[in-house]
């Protein structure tokens, strides 16, 4: 396959024959992604799943053929992949989404408060927790960037609330420390949502990659 054999290229390496693991970035049409390789006898070796999170699709393993299915709508927003309670490594940051609550009336988890919305609507409350993986203090801007959106399985979109589950919406995060908070959804009542897109946004320090996480159970 053209594409494995471009990967392979990317993961060359000189060194001798020990066998060693050690993580390593994964570069494939400006996507990174982190992963553990193998090295043995001056070959690196990468997982199947690694590869497939690159091409942002699942896998289905059948005989001795592993197939790499896309994820629908998998080219509206290049960024890495992930689903609730595992963290996305996006290399400046750490993101997670720890829970997703819909209904009609929300109560505030890491804020004073409560939301509530008549019968055609319904909320959708996404828990997130963001770690700053960089060596510096950055600004983070909980709402993220423009790309920001939860998207139904029928595949309309939405954009957070302006007030969010939050104590403070741009909080400083020294290196190494991490964040709590809920973004806000409102939409129409008997919609399923299906991922979140979240574009991290670390002020002035111009990092704004985007992960895509898939919210159903």
């Amino acid at each position: 396959m053209k594409l494995l054999n471009s990967l392979a290229v990317v993961l060359a390496t000189a060194a001798g024959g020990a066998t060693r693991l050690a993580p390593a970035s994964i570069e494939y049409n400006g996507t990174t992604t982190v992963a553990d390789v193998i090295v043995k006898d001056g070959h690196a070796y990468v997982s199947v799943s690694s590869v497939a999170k690159m091409l942002h699709a699942s896998v289905e393993k059948s005989g001795t053929t592993y197939r790499f299915v896309p994820f629908d709508g998998a080219r509206q927003v290049e960024g890495d992949y992930g689903k609730i309670g595992v963290p996305v490594k996006l290399g400046d940051a750490n993101i997670t989404v720890t829970d997703v609550f819909v209904g009609s009336t929300y109560k505030h988890k890491f804020s004073t408060g409560d939301e509530s919305v008549d019968g055609s609507k319904q909320i959708v409350a996404v828990s997130i927790h963001i770690q700053n993986t960089l060596q510096e203090k950055v600004v983070c801007s909980l709402m993220g960037g423009d790309k920001t959106a939860l998207a139904d399985t029928h595949g309309h979109s939405y954009g957070p609330g302006t007030f969010g589950d939050w104590e403070n919406r741009a909080p400083f995060l020294l290196p190494g420390a991490a964040v709590d908070f809920a973004l806000l959804f409102n939409i129409p009542a008997g919609e399923e949502v299906k991922d979140l897109v979240y574009q991290m946004e670390f002020v002035a320090a111009g990092k704004h990659k985007t992960a895509r996480i898939h919210l159903v159970k």
